[in-house]
């Protein structure tokens, strides 16, 4: 693990890449960080799981995957089928593996 000089060292290097960003660049730049930030979520937010005697994937429902994507409820319902969601019942559930997939496929 870093110390605090390292990662004090780290920020100030990104902050300093960050101000070098032309202004035409700056939208495809937030895109990238969302992106990554998503994966971030995902990675902070899965923890390994003990398997489940059937094999099952764990089911996410919209709120953890919206704060996953860093998007809204709205988006991810609108994006049910492309995230891999199936309707249980009364709710959507997405299987972790599909977010997963979507995630590399961005």
């Amino acid at each position: 693990m870093a110390d605090w000089k390292t990662a004090l060292s780290w920020r100030t290097q990104l902050e300093a890449l960050i101000e070098a960003v032309p202004p035409d660049q700056v939208t495809d730049l937030l895109g990238e960080l969302a992106r990554h930030t998503a994966c971030l979520n995902l990675s902070l937010n899965t923890h390994p799981q003990p398997a489940q005697p059937n094999g099952l994937d764990r089911q996410l429902n919209c709120a953890e995957v919206a704060d996953l994507l860093g998007v809204s409820r709205n988006w991810v319902y609108s994006h049910r089928r492309v995230l891999g969601g199936k309707k249980l019942g009364g709710s959507v559930r997405y299987p972790e593996r599909s977010i997963r997939r979507y995630l590399a496929s961005t």
